[in-house]
C-alpha cells in the first residue's frame, strides 16, 4: 500500500467458508507496529512480533485488511472516486 510516496505493509485474509487465522510475515521492518483490521471486523489490534509477522485473523465468509493504525485516518481521507 502506498500513501504519500511512502510504502506500507498490509495483510489481506478471506475466506469463502470457516473463519479462523493464519501467521503471515509482512517485513522484518514492521516489527513492533501494531495493525488493525481496517473493515473494524476485529477490534483487538494485532503487535508484528520480531520476525515483522503475527497471527491475522478473519471471520467466517469474509474478508478482513490488516494495517498499521497510524495510517487508518490517511486512507479514510482518501478518495477512491478516480
Amino acid at each position: 500500500l502506498k500513501i504519500d510516496n511512502k510504502e506500507y505493509g498490509l495483510s489481506c485474509i478471506l475466506t469463502n467458508k470457516n473463519g479462523g487465522s493464519k501467521y503471515m510475515i509482512i517485513d522484518k521492518a514492521y516489527a513492533g507496529k501494531v495493525y488493525i483490521d481496517l473493515f473494524g471486523r476485529h477490534e483487538i489490534p494485532i503487535t508484528l512480533d520480531q520476525n515483522g509477522g503475527a497471527e491475522f485473523y478473519v471471520n467466517d465468509g469474509s474478508v478482513s485488511v490488516w494495517v498499521d493504525k497510524e495510517i487508518v485516518s490517511k486512507i479514510d481521507q482518501m478518495n477512491f472516486q478516480n
